[in-house]
């Protein structure tokens, strides 16, 4: 009677034990997500969280309509390699973080004794000491977190740069129709030197002065159209599609009608928030190094089956339960580089947070200083409506020869280089901005993103 109850005992251990197991992982696993999701919602980075949800797993390139410069930017969020690369990598941190909540197989071990008719079987679960599972599965959340941030700042930085870039199509643009405008201005001058019937010495100069001067605006032209086309390019990797030049005229920005004020907070920056995690992460894994001085034990109950031949009485079968166990002892030290390295990792993040927060606060207050010394100098400036009223009016002069060409040379040099100047301190102050957008947070808003024109 007590070997079908000790066998019987075996059974229903191993049928619990494999049912709690199976029921566990996964409900814990869900579990850890449904929490993971609930605590990533209170993050900076919690759009992207939410947004992966409802994405399908999809990652070819998305049709796009190309009306305007919004057009473009919400096009690029959604087919730009980085973002699509960084939605990648946050999906395979969710698998990870499935895999850290795994809890151990249990072990189940036999032999078979043939000359004495014998056999064991023994069960073990295994036992993880110092929370290390919750630690794993902890750490393997901070990862996560981080990727969802990384996601978010890749989202922030293309829409940094596309905009960026359709300001300067608009740049070119404008650079290009001054040149093209000046090299008919030259070549007019020229065709009416060449027609007359002789020249002087200066009549020959001038001619030639004009030529040179229109050679050297051809050669700024293809420099200039050899820009655009690498912007260009860029644009079409991102976008996901080839870009016609009406595409471009379409969406290049114009000049800001007005220049807002910065925005004043940056203390939500997902650039922040992403070393956060990472401090987080290596605090999780400094302590799972720790916790390996605690011992793995494996237990579980052990069945010995033994059959016996008697000349008398015939066979006879002896069973008996019992339990086996095993514990790792940590008794060298194994574990101590380990830990130091994990130590370290934890000063190094933490060094690196307190220098990303000291590096956006000095960024920021030179930004605003910077940005405002920018925009008193655009404004002191005059309109650009106002530069091309001078410009037809010196190429009036020269199509009627009133001008000296050395004056008229100098006059195109200089006006080049104003424009150009002008261009560049327009970027730097775009750049300002928008990057003061990415820091507090709103440059993914749809009134920031409507705002350009």
């Amino acid at each position: 009677m007590y070997r079908i109850t000790g066998a019987k005992c075996l059974v229903l251990f191993l049928c619990a034990a494999t049912a709690l197991q199976a029921e566990n992982s996964p409900n814990q696993n869900k579990d850890t997500v449904a929490e993971t999701e609930s605590d990533t919602d209170r993050d900076p980075g919690s759009a992207s969280y939410k947004e992966i949800q409802r994405q399908e797993e999809n990652y070819e390139v998305s049709p796009c309509s190309l009306k305007n410069p919004s057009d473009a930017v919400r096009c690029a969020l959604k087919n730009a390699p980085g973002i699509l690369e960084a939605r990648a990598r946050f999906q395979e941190s969710r698998a990870a973080m499935d895999v850290a909540d795994n809890v151990p197989n249990p072990r189940l071990q036999g032999n078979y004794m043939f000359g004495k008719n014998s056999a064991e079987l023994e069960y073990r679960h295994i036992i993880e000491m110092g929370d290390r599972r919750d630690l794993r599965t902890d750490s393997a959340r901070a990862q996560a977190r981080a990727r969802a941030l990384d996601w978010e700042i890749a989202r922030q930085n293309t829409v940094l740069s596309v905009v960026m870039t359709l300001y300067q199509l608009e740049h070119l643009r404008e650079e290009q129709r001054y040149l093209e405008e000046t090299i008919q201005a030259f070549n007019a001058a020229i065709y009416r030197l060449y027609r007359l019937p002789s020249r002087d010495a200066n009549q020959n100069t001038s001619l030639y002065t004009y030529i040179m001067a229109r050679d050297s605006l051809r050669q700024q032209k293809l420099d200039l159209l050899d820009r655009r086309n690498h912007l260009r390019r860029d644009l079409e990797v991102i976008l996901g599609h080839p870009l016609e030049d009406k595409d471009l005229d379409r969406i290049s920005a114009s000049h800001p009608e007005s220049w807002p004020d910065l925005p004043g907070e940056y203390s939500r920056s997902l650039e922040i928030a992403r070393v956060n995690q990472e401090v987080a992460r290596a605090a999780y894994e400094h302590r799972i190094e720790s916790s390996r001085v605690w011992p793995d034990i494996s237990i579980g109950p052990r069945l010995t089956v033994e059959r016996s031949s008697e000349l008398l009485s015939g066979s006879k079968t002896e069973s008996n339960v019992g339990l086996s166990f095993s514990i790792t002892m940590p008794l060298y030290n194994q574990y101590s580089g380990s830990e130091d390295r994990a130590r370290a990792v934890e000063k190094h993040r933490q060094i690196k947070k307190k220098a990303t927060v000291r590096s956006i606060e000095s960024e920021y207050r030179y930004m605003v200083r910077s940005y405002r010394e920018h925009v008193q100098g655009i404004k002191n400036n005059p309109s650009m409506r106002t530069l091309e009223g001078r410009r037809y009016a010196v190429l009036n002069y020269m199509r009627r020869g009133l001008l000296n060409p050395a004056l008229l040379v100098e006059f195109h040099r200089s006006y080049g280089e104003h424009i150009h100047q002008f261009h560049a301190a327009q970027i730097r102050a775009l750049g300002m901005l928008w990057r003061s957008y990415a820091l507090t947070g709103r440059i993914l808003d749809d009134e920031v993103i409507d705002s350009i024109r």
